[in-house]
């Protein structure tokens, strides 16, 4: 975009890209420009970015207004949207009512406005809702940005492309942006709540006048009120009995702000229970986390500061340290010494397509706030990332965003004021995930073909599961132990920050033992430091 508005405007010689794109977003924030002229000028800048298409490459205007997915590789099932692993090509979807014009001046516009903008300045995306809606406006999408995609230089390039694409179809679809505010009104009570709160709040307002009135108050409102009640339940002053209707009408009340707290507690356990449910089969660890949470101290006796949770984990991390070069590693690496050595490796877009399908679509994301629904559904997108990512395997060079992420610090038990006691979550980019996704596939099916792994080991392995195992024997041996009423005394040896403590030269040193292939070791090397 600054090159095109350096040959427009040759006279501006200081102009760099980040002014630049500040003031196009300022002339869309502030409306500076009504609609009619913005369409105009997308649509001149889309004549010209078609006119310098090759020929073969241009498409008629009849088949640009009706985009039909029946005629590419890019089906979608639309119950499973939303699912966590699908098929891609499950249905035929024809889009051809989709205005692909107006999508694609969306599209141009959000380029215009985020492509050369920092991150950091760019709006958190929302979820989108799973409907044909959406399935009409992400397929149509998709099949636009071919040609956007098949462009792109760098991988950052490429991850800019997936922001546009999102926030295009964000605000076609007309879903607002997260905000704190957004986020703090969602988290309110649910209306039912307030409306039952909001009749004990009144009520406890009238029987606590009405105690006020029986103990000699006669101010003018508590006479208008007990006036009031005496119209509307035929109570007369006259009677003498009125004191004690009064009294009769004050227990009633209390009767009833009694059945509407019961009420609560039995709406919300209900609601609750609904929710666990329906949170359960999409996302269990939430669920059993939760219940730990509630059986643990909880966090209410302040947090560390951060300088203090930055020297703990930068002692940790930050120093380098080196293995212990043990006996037992010489041995098994004499013992590996004739192991072939794995070969060179290629990465397709089936690789990326094969991880990508199996991925939870809103899971948080890293800096960058792209989702994994982004990478999944946007498969235009998967040729040139798998290209991408064979040269920065080839070159050992990764953007300094992609190792860069977002942490978050959970509170496990203790004193909540150490930083010891918090479990550090970091949020990194999903590209980058999806780059150790695809190593890790190929270094797996390297092991597997030459049955390094132990037959002993269920950790780290596919189709395992090592700790339902692990409890299964404790059961057996508990249960055979008592019935022959015989003693028996285990251990369970747990790591102090296991993962958080292993040292990068043992990781390294592992890779070489292996004989995994050099240009992965090196690759992995420089994304350690």
């Amino acid at each position: 975009m600054l090159s095109e508005f350096q040959q427009l405007q040759p006279n501006l010689t200081n102009l760099t890209a980040q002014r630049l794109s500040d003031q196009v977003r300022v002339i869309l924030s502030r409306k500076i420009l009504d609609d009619r002229l913005l369409e105009q000028l997308c649509s001149e800048y889309s004549t010209s970015s078609i006119n310098s298409i090759p020929d073969s490459q241009r498409t008629l205007p009849g088949e640009s207004d009706d985009l039909n997915v029946n005629n590419s590789n890019h089906n979608i099932n639309i119950t499973n949207l939303n699912n966590e692993k699908v098929e891609q090509n499950c249905f035929d979807i024809d889009v051809s009512s989709q205005d692909s014009e107006y999508i694609r001046r969306t599209f141009e516009c959000s380029l215009l406005e985020y492509k050369n903008t920092p991150i950091e300045n760019r709006p958190k995306l929302p979820k989108l809702p799973n409907n044909k809606k959406t399935i009409l406006t992400v397929a149509s999408m998709n099949v636009l940005c071919k040609d956007y995609f098949e462009k792109s230089n760098s991988i950052l390039e490429t991850m800019s492309l997936l922001y546009c694409c999102a926030h295009a179809v964000r605000m076609i679809m007309k879903i607002p942006i997260i905000s704190v505010q957004n986020f703090m009104k969602n988290n309110t009570e649910p209306k039912w709540k307030q409306r039952i709160q909001k009749r004990i709040d009144n009520t406890r307002k009238i029987i606590g006048k009405l105690i006020s009135y029986q103990t000699g108050n006669r101010r003018k409102k508590i006479i208008t009120l007990v006036n009031q009640i005496s119209n509307e339940n035929n109570i007369s002053h006259l009677d003498p009995y009125f004191p004690d209707k009064i009294t009769e009408y004050i227990d009633t009340q209390k009767q009833k702000l009694k059945a509407w707290a019961n009420r609560i507690r039995r709406y919300s356990e209900r609601s609750k229970r609904y929710f666990q449910n329906r949170t359960f089969e999409s996302n269990q660890k939430w669920v059993y986390r939760s219940w730990e949470n509630t059986t643990t101290n909880s966090c209410t006796h302040g947090s560390p500061s951060l300088i203090e949770c930055l020297n703990f984990w930068k002692n940790m991390w930050s120093n380098e340290v080196s293995h212990n070069e043990a006996e037992w590693i010489r041995a098994t690496e004499r013992k590996f010494s004739n192991l072939a050595n794995m070969g060179s490796i290629s990465i397709t877009a089936e690789d990326v397509y094969s991880i990508t399908r199996r991925l939870h679509n809103w899971k948080s994301p890293g800096p960058d706030g792209i989702h994994n629904f982004w990478l999944k559904w946007i498969t235009s997108s998967h040729v040139r990332l798998a290209a991408q990512i064979q040269e920065a395997i080839e070159c050992c060079e990764l953007p300094r965003l992609l190792t860069t992420g977002i942490t978050h610090l959970l509170y496990k038990n203790g004193k909540s004021t150490e930083p010891k006691n918090y479990r550090p979550i970091t949020c990194l980019s999903t590209v980058y995930k999806l780059i150790t996704a695809i190593l890790n596939n190929k270094i797996y099916k390297h092991l597997e073909n030459n049955n390094i792994l132990s037959t002993a080991q269920n950790g780290c392995r596919k189709g395992s599961r090592g700790c339902k195992e692990l409890l299964l024997i404790d059961t057996a041996i508990c249960r055979q132990v008592f019935r022959n009423r015989k003693n028996m005394s285990a251990a369970w040896v747990d790591y102090k920050k296991a993962y958080d403590s292993v040292p990068h030269s043992w990781l390294k040193r592992v890779l070489e033992i292996y004989k995994i292939d050099d240009k992965i070791c090196k690759f992995l090397s420089k994304l350690m430091g």
